[in-house]
């Protein structure tokens, strides 16, 4: 199976991209590409990330267009490599984290949201998305990360050692 990830980090540098084909559980990478957000996306990004200037709004723009922008990398990508993946999997941008709330600053539970819609990146490419990696494992009662490490486990163990 080929697959495609995409994944922004907190420094809001721009999409990275890999393309990846999996077999009975191994990764091998056949493809990476990255490319650079625009000045004015990166800044509306950090402006989603202040608690006093990220106005839903503005949430909610921005996550189409980090949508759409994810969509046309992926499409730069597929071009680029020449290879169409069977699915797409978008971390999105992170734009909060509360692994651990603070009630002095007023949390009252764990959350995390990520932008980057998903349904814009399917509009761009026509290829199923899967996304809300951090969520999932906050909704059960984890921090939300790192999530590095246990993709690491899983694809890399063996049963000897591990």
């Amino acid at each position: 199976m080929m697959v495609m990830g995409l994944m922004s980090g907190t420094s809001c540098d721009g999409c990275d991209v890999s393309i990846v084909e999996i077999e009975e559980g191994r990764p091998k990478l056949l493809f990476f590409y990255s490319k650079e957000y625009t000045e004015d996306l990166r800044k509306r990004i950090r402006k989603c990330m202040d608690r006093e200037k990220g106005t839903v709004d503005l949430i909610t723009q921005v996550n189409f267009e980090i949508g759409h922008f994810f969509g046309e990398v992926a499409k730069e990508a597929i071009v680029k490599s020449g290879i169409t993946p069977h699915l797409i999997a978008s971390h999105g941008q992170t734009i909060y984290h509360i692994p651990r709330p603070d009630q002095d600053k007023g949390e009252k539970t764990k959350s995390t949201f990520q932008i980057g819609e998903a349904a814009c990146i399917v509009e761009e490419t026509g290829i199923p998305v899967i996304s809300d990696f951090r969520v999932q494992d906050v909704a059960a009662g984890g921090d939300g990360a790192p999530l590095v490490p246990m993709a690491d486990f899983i694809m890399f163990r063996e049963e000897e050692i591990s």
